[in-house]
């Protein structure tokens, strides 16, 4: 019996400890448990600041371009105005240099090479009535008429500027078809 007993004894410190481990146990899976979904919300959190970041390098990406954009649509502008400006020079040398810094410009900007084939159109038109003009003048002092002198001021015109507006003309309209066919 005290055989039994002492039997019963370990067995019911026996069952205790294992009731006691099986409890720790249970508490270590829920813990465990937590810190599972703990890790799992840090992941999904980890994921929504990827995309953020991806979203905000995307942004910063595009307004870049944009910004790369607008300076060279201002470098483009500037260009433009100093080559108009030369156009109207005194210097020949000059007004050749305009004509073919917009030919450049209309390389360099499908988007103003219409623009820029309107000027040269338009200075060679203008080059074309002043040589006119002067040979008409020169006429008529050649003849003994008293003339007076017309708008043109000292500028003396040149048939290299209305060649030269002439060329860039004619290979910026040749682009522009061939850029017309590509589009077809």
């Amino acid at each position: 019996m005290l055989v039994a007993l002492g039997a019963g004894v370990i067995a019911g410190i026996g069952l205790y400890y294992t009731s006691r481990n099986h409890k720790l146990a249970q508490e270590q899976f829920k813990h465990t448990q937590q810190q599972f979904e703990l890790s799992q919300a840090q992941f999904y959190l980890a994921q929504d600041q990827f995309r953020h970041a991806q979203s905000q390098a995307s942004h910063d990406r595009k307004k870049d371009r944009i910004a790369q954009e607008m300076t060279r649509e201002a470098q483009v502008t500037e260009r433009y105005v100093a080559a108009i400006k030369l156009l109207a020079s005194d210097k020949q040398t000059e007004r050749l240099g305009a004509v073919h810094s917009l030919h450049r410009i209309a390389l360099d900007s499908p988007r103003d090479r219409n623009t820029i084939i309107q000027v040269l159109t338009v200075f060679e038109r203008e080059v074309r009535l002043e040589i006119d003009y002067r040979k008409a003048l020169e006429a008529e002092r050649n003849q003994g008429y008293n003339v007076i002198e017309g708008p043109i001021g000292d500028r003396r015109p040149s048939l290299d500027d209305m060649e030269a507006a002439q060329y860039v003309v004619d290979r910026l309209k040749g682009i522009n078809r061939g850029s017309e066919r590509a589009e077809s």
